[in-house]
């Protein structure tokens, strides 16, 4: 800049007759003539300035504004699970093992084959057969690491238990997906890894991959890859039977072809903020 400065002043030096204008006015001459070019050039410079500063200052802001929506969402999904453990049996001694069941099925009291807007809000009592909601359930997930419990029985008594360490669901704009399961372990084997990235299914709202039904239909809202595999929703049998396939299985435990239905089923989640032993 200064360079072309200097460009200006020796092209007005030498453009001016020297008769007229001796050298020891030369140098006012030149600086008055390039004087307005600073002053204009100054005022592009502080408003250069003056806009780096709006720009800053709205950056600031919009940190400030996703801070405090982060810091909402917290709260919210604290306040959720507040709500839930004053209104649920939390299982385990304080502070250590605490289990938050999510879905409970033992006597066939409660239909299940409901809407993706029961399911999302959640239905039943948690004392009794129940399904959490998928809404408290994607919130809970979402803020910490969780474990799944998912513990079965049959109609002879016996049980198996399959464990995931890393469970989590997306939000409701994602189809509540199984976003996560983490590392199995279990005698029940694992049932549940397939349905991994599958999005939810209820019986009015098909996204499942089978070309010919929708699986929620006959077997109860749940994560579907086709209609196999799982379901921990589907129809009780008291018997412990089924005629239709569209019962409670866990085809890696007690399949037999899906005629069997069980007729236990619960699943619950604890934080992994702290060590656990099953």
């Amino acid at each position: 800049m200064k360079s072309g400065f200097l460009v200006i002043c020796m092209w007005l030096f030498l453009s001016v007759d020297s008769s007229t204008v001796d050298e020891n006015n030369c140098l006012d001459y030149c600086l008055g003539a390039v004087k307005p070019v600073f002053d204009h050039y100054q005022q592009l410079t502080n408003s250069a300035d003056t806009k780096k500063k709006l720009l800053s200052s709205k950056d600031d802001l919009i940190k400030e504004k996703v801070k405090q929506i982060e810091e909402k969402e917290k709260q919210i999904r604290e306040l959720s699970d507040l709500l839930l453990r004053s209104t649920c049996p939390i299982e385990g001694a304080p502070d250590k093992d605490q289990w938050i069941p999510i879905q409970k099925r033992y006597d066939g009291s409660l239909l299940f084959n409901r809407t993706w807007s029961e399911y999302k809000n959640g239905f039943g009592n948690c004392r009794g057969e129940f399904f959490i909601g998928l809404e408290k359930l994607h919130n809970l997930t979402s803020s910490q690491q969780y474990q799944l419990l998912i513990n079965l029985g049959d109609v002879n008594g016996s049980t198996g238990w399959a464990l995931y360490d890393d469970f989590k669901i997306g939000n409701e704009s994602e189809a509540y997906y199984l976003k996560s399961l983490g590392e199995y372990r279990g005698t029940a084997g694992d049932s549940l890894t397939r349905s991994i990235p599958m999005k939810f299914s209820t019986l009015d709202r098909d996204n499942d991959t089978d070309p010919d039904e929708n699986c929620a239909v006959r077997l109860g809202g749940w994560w579907f890859y086709h209609c196999a595999k799982s379901s921990l929703n589907g129809v009780y049998y008291k018997n412990g039977t089924t005629p239709n396939i569209d019962g409670i299985f866990w085809s890696s435990w007690k399949s037999d072809y899906y005629t069997i239905s069980l007729t236990f089923a619960e699943m619950k989640i604890r934080s992994m903020k702290k060590p656990h032993s099953l």
